[in-house]
């Protein structure tokens, strides 16, 4: 029987709601964490990046501390770093990496690689997915689809890696029109498992770019239609038209994809490019020196509190999603299958059920710069409890508790 009178609030608002201290992780280290089949970690980094076998361990030992459950492309060799440090991969292999000019290869041609693959390192534990191709052009999905298809058929425990371009990419390179179509005929030519697709939003001033929520509102719409997971790539770097990571943006793009929701999540770029590449990712959680800077422990502290939260979220079904104040292609409270009203500040608000039909919202505080304390009405009375993310367990929610820090869930 459905309960009537409990909505779970999937607030996370431990730590005296202002977000677990070095101390408090470290105190949890030891708690169970989230597998990579349950919920992806990934630390995006360009796929030509390789180490030698002496700093290959210490390299994915740092990654795994900072809270990931994968270790970004690794080639085949690196697959035994990644294990012993408690890691999967997704394995970049030069062999079934697409190319631009690869889409004439045949289906036995396509078969044959993916077939040596699979028999090289398939039975790998650290395996977790095959990389194929970042950002296809759409021109590129039959030969992609060709891919993803013979490795299905020749190794169907494992993935095939492919991660989309954002909606601010243009028409020359998606080799569609509109966006729109360029993901609905990336589902129907390539039939994935999953969409990955990335999106950098936040400003210099610390507000979201708008096609942020259209982004995610397309993905989410041809995720739920064809019943497969998305996950989002969000950046965890500063550029001159980009933010400065902390806390509040990198709390907010979890917890907004979570509230969509994404089962899966990637931080852009978890190391800064070498020097010479004319590109400097300034405060990428690893500089050019493969030293930790600030944002590593940033990143650390909230892929953490998903490691804690994450048990009770990979069990939900998201229902629905409404914004208190709806950008251009949004739905607003009207839309809400639990919420009353909602008051206090700018709030995204994602509405869930578990398999017993128990609703549970995300409630995420949208201002990067402000805390908010809400003022929520639900349709139906009764006991209201939130997952503490120290702990992951469910904790009656108090008066007191419903603030919610600068970008904070």
């Amino acid at each position: 029987m459905k309960p009537r009178a409990i909505i779970i609030l999937t607030a996370l608002l431990a730590c005296g709601l202002y977000g677990c201290t070095r101390q408090t992780l470290q105190k949890n280290a030891g708690l169970a964490r989230l597998t990579p089949e349950e919920f992806p970690i990934l630390p995006w980094s360009e796929p030509w990046r390789t180490w030698g076998p002496e700093d290959s361990v210490q390299t994915f030992d740092e990654i795994y501390e900072c809270g990931f459950n994968l270790a970004d492309f690794v080639t085949p060799e690196g697959l035994d770093a990644a294990k012993a440090a408690g890691l999967k991969a997704v394995v970049f292999d030069e062999n079934t990496h697409i190319l631009d000019g690869m889409e004439t290869l045949t289906t036995a041609e396509v078969q044959q690689r993916a077939a040596a693959a699979v028999n090289s390192y398939g039975s790998h534990p650290a395996l977790y997915a095959y990389y194929l191709r970042d950002e296809p052009g759409a021109d590129l999905y039959p030969v992609v689809g060709r891919f993803v298809r013979a490795f299905r058929e020749a190794d169907p425990k494992h993935l095939s890696y492919i991660n989309l371009f954002p909606n601010y990419a243009d028409a020359e390179q998606m080799d569609r029109p509109t966006y729109q179509q360029y993901v609905d005929s990336f589902v129907s030519e390539v039939r994935p498992s999953y969409i990955s697709y990335d999106h950098y939003a936040i400003n210099p001033d610390n507000t979201v770019a708008d096609r942020y929520w259209d982004n995610l509102e397309a993905i989410r719409t041809a995720a739920q239609k064809n019943n497969i997971p998305f996950w989002n790539i969000v950046s965890a770097v500063q550029r001159p038209d980009w933010a400065t990571p902390n806390l509040a943006t990198l709390r907010f793009q979890l917890y907004s994809s979570l509230a969509y929701g994404a089962r899966g999540i990637g931080w852009y770029q978890y190391f800064n490019w070498p020097e010479g590449l004319g590109v400097d990712f300034s405060l990428a959680p690893v500089d050019v020196d493969g030293n930790r800077t600030q944002t590593w422990y940033h990143v650390r502290d909230v892929n953490m509190e998903m490691h804690r939260i994450g048990p009770v979220y990979v069990t939900l079904k998201n229902i629905n999603v409404f914004h208190l104040n709806p950008p251009k292609w949004c739905s607003g409270i009207e839309t809400s299958r639990f919420v009353q009203s909602l008051g206090g500040g700018d709030f995204l608000v994602g509405e869930f059920e578990d398999a017993k039909g128990r609703p549970f919202i995300i409630l995420v505080n949208k201002d990067l710069t402000q805390p908010a304390r809400f003022e929520l009405t639900l349709k139906k009375t009764g006991k209201v409890k939130f997952v503490d993310a120290q702990t992951g367990k469910l904790r009656p929610l108090k008066p007191g508790q419903t603030e919610l820090s600068p970008g904070q869930g």
